[in-house]
């Protein structure tokens, strides 16, 4: 065991081949460059950075290195989220035409993380390491210092969904948040609205909702297109199901089941309807529903296991072409939520080009 990065990277550079960076946001650019300089791969947690300019630096060290690198929107190696936006969206366009789409991270209240006397570091230790005291190293991502604000820290993964699902070469942001219940440092929440626009000119608005305040609804994403829409999330009981317009070409969607790619049609939850009299009575009944359908695979999620597996697959095979989220493409997503972010600041529109779709 080491703490200091640099010793290990020296005295174990020929045991090494590659390095997780699971430091806070504010270290990414450091450690990471640091690693690539070494000639090691390496997974970076998400976001790349917690400041726009150090993240476009760590693309720009990444291509230079010749070495594999993945970043950490793990949805991106998720085989529900794959199937989905892969094959029924990109490859099929189930959805035709998607116009709008929104996402949303909600967490109920709570207090600081706290941490028992035994665990304290001694000061000095901790201003060598950049932090101005315990309270600040157990709770980085409240501070600015070493993060970007919880708009960018639990939105930008939702918002990644919507990028991956739409090849988008422009962006305009507006976002309103604030810090009046916890009155932190950092935005406590936030909505962001996006208008991403295609080399064509075609529009797809999207809203981001970061609340933590409340659980309500817990985190999803949903992409809402002229034939269909998909409600999806890392939990398939917040968010599994393709829901069929009504005019949808149905003879495409009945193939996707047939191939066991959809499971449908499908019922509602139960639904309770109350007959109003002296006893109050309730029935229970289930009501068909015939153009809503179940995205298959939702049995085996396991967070982010499948990205680590593809990023260690893709060193085994010495083959970058199969990484899921190289530094690039993660790049186009913080754009659009560092966007967001500076509306927060400057209560206006904020025009960003996202540069080329780094999609595999």
């Amino acid at each position: 065991m080491y703490e200091d990065y640099v010793e290990m990277l020296e005295k174990e550079a020929n045991a090494i081949d590659a390095v997780f960076v699971a430091t806070p946001d504010f270290y990414h650019s450091e450690h990471v460059r640091a690693v690539l300089r070494k000639g090691k791969h390496v997974y970076c947690s998400a976001p790349l950075a917690h400041v726009l300019f150090d993240a476009k630096e760590m693309v720009r060290e990444h291509e230079a290195s010749g070495k594999i690198m993945q970043v950490g929107y793990t949805r991106r190696s998720n085989p529900r989220y794959r199937h989905a936006i892969e094959n029924c969206i990109r490859r099929e366009l189930l959805l035709g035409r998607i116009t709008h789409a929104s996402t949303q991270c909600h967490r109920a209240v709570s207090s600081l993380w706290g941490f028992p006397k035994r665990e304290q570091v001694p000061l000095e230790a901790l201003q060598k390491y950049g932090y101005a005291n315990m309270e600040e190293f157990i709770n980085w991502r409240w501070f600015p210092s070493y993060g970007a604000g919880q708009l960018m820290t639990l939105g930008v993964d939702g918002l990644d969904v919507c990028l991956w699902a739409g090849d988008f070469e422009k962006v305009s942001a507006i976002a309103i948040g604030g810090n009046d219940y916890y009155h932190r440092a950092v935005n406590e929440d936030g909505i962001a609205l996006f208008e991403f626009r295609t080399r064509d000119g075609q529009t797809t608005r999207v809203s981001c909702h970061v609340v933590n305040t409340s659980s309500l609804g817990g985190t999803y994403e949903e992409l809402m297109g002229e034939q269909g829409s998909l409600r999806i999330s890392p939990i398939p009981l917040r968010g599994n199901t393709f829901k069929r317009e009504q005019d949808a070409d149905v003879l495409s969607w009945n193939l996707f089941e047939s191939r066991g790619e959809l499971a449908g049609p499908i019922s509602t939850p139960e639904i309770a309807i109350v007959a109003c009299g002296p006893s109050l009575r309730v029935v229970v009944g289930r009501v068909p529903n015939i153009d809503t359908y179940w995205l298959q695979g939702a049995e085996c999620d396991l967070g982010g296991y499948y990205h680590v597996e593809n990023f260690i697959q893709t060193i085994r095979c010495e083959n970058p072409s199969m990484i899921t989220c190289p530094p690039a493409t993660a790049l186009r997503t913080e754009k659009a939520m560092y966007a967001a972010c500076e509306s927060l600041t400057t209560k206006g529109y904020v025009n960003v080009e996202l540069g080329k779709n780094a999609v595999p």
